[in-house]
């Protein structure tokens, strides 16, 4: 409860600045004429006349024209760490980062930075989402922000096989319209092709069941490739809605 009133405390905060310019530069957002700052000690800070000698050399330099509390909290020792942290309206056109690193340096200040513009990435909620380091590597939640695939494409999984009834693939799993009756219907060259295709079978005729017969590696491959995502269940699938298609 304590964290969200925080948030909560932030948003509003942030909703502030809704009419300044922004920049952006080398990947990055923030806001042109505001610099948040924080002090080290709430002692260094208890009035305006002591804030303008603390900053009596920035303020001309950087031209700070306004300072104000970025928190309107309550005085309790609950929140008090926030009674510290200010907000800077600049009038200069030195850059609000350049400006950060400059009072960033003062002895009485802990940090001092640009307001950013942060995008929360998709995170699904499958649960050893935690442990797939190569979806934090291709950076895969930033990607879903952009499109989460489609079912129309289709990967063919060529390898031992795919369980198909597997929990976390079985809803991604392509499945052909043709019906099971023995006939190529749809003319495809497959007889009854419903799930994709076996070209060795067990006896080395080609059949209709390219399911894996141990679960190991075809499996595990589907699962990379476009496990179920998002439904808390097991791992994130990097295609996340693409369709499966077992190829043995």
């Amino acid at each position: 409860m304590k964290k969200l009133k925080y948030l909560l405390i932030l948003f509003v905060s942030s909703t502030m600045f809704a009419n300044i310019n922004i920049i952006e530069k080398n990947g990055l957002k923030y806001f042109s004429d505001v610099v948040v700052i924080k002090f080290k000690s709430e002692q260094s800070v208890l009035n305006k006349a002591s804030l303008s000698k603390i900053l009596s050399k920035q303020m001309e330099r950087f031209g700070i024209s306004e300072i104000t509390k970025h928190f309107n909290t309550k005085e309790n020792s609950e929140e008090n760490i926030l009674n510290n942290i200010f907000r800077l309206k600049l009038s200069s056109p030195y850059n609000p980062i350049y400006v950060a690193s400059k009072l960033s340096k003062l002895a009485d200040v802990e940090w001092a930075e640009p307001v950013y513009l942060r995008k929360i990435s998709h995170t699904p909620n499958d649960p050893k989402l935690s442990s797939q380091y190569a979806i934090t590597k291709v950076q895969a939640e930033a990607a879903w922000d952009i499109t989460k695939g489609n079912s129309n494409i289709i990967i063919a999984i060529v390898d031992s096989g795919v369980d198909w009834n597997h929990a976390d693939l079985a809803a991604n799993i392509w499945q052909n319209n043709d019906p099971i009756n023995g006939i190529d219907d749809d003319q495809n060259g497959f007889v009854d092709d419903i799930r994709g295709w076996d070209f060795g079978g067990l006896n080395g005729t080609a059949d209709n069941n390219p399911i894996e017969d141990s679960p190991t590696h075809g499996t595990h491959v589907a699962g990379i490739a476009a496990a179920v995502t998002n439904n808390s269940l097991g791992v994130a699938g990097l295609g996340y809605n693409l369709t499966i298609m077992p190829v043995k």
